[in-house]
């Protein structure tokens, strides 16, 4: 998705699971464990950037309910 509307920025897989162990493999909006998935803070639809600052672990549940939107 970000190469496709070609997003600033990138991160690398180290990065990743860094910042997924920061919050503990837990999703941040729920604290579900379950199908994690990587959430942009700011969507990416709304100017938000690829870097890893603007990443957190979202469900799938969550990640879906949230779509382009901003929840903080």
């Amino acid at each position: 998705r970000a190469r496709e509307v070609e997003a600033v920025g990138s991160f690398t897989s180290s990065e990743l699971k860094s910042k997924f162990r920061a919050f503990k493999n837990k999703c941040t909006h729920c604290g579900s464990k379950e199908n994690l998935t990587v959430d942009h803070i700011t969507p990416l639809k709304l100017g938000g950037t690829n870097y890893i600052e603007n990443i957190q672990p979202l469900c799938f549940s969550c990640n879906s309910r949230k779509g382009a939107r901003f929840i903080g």
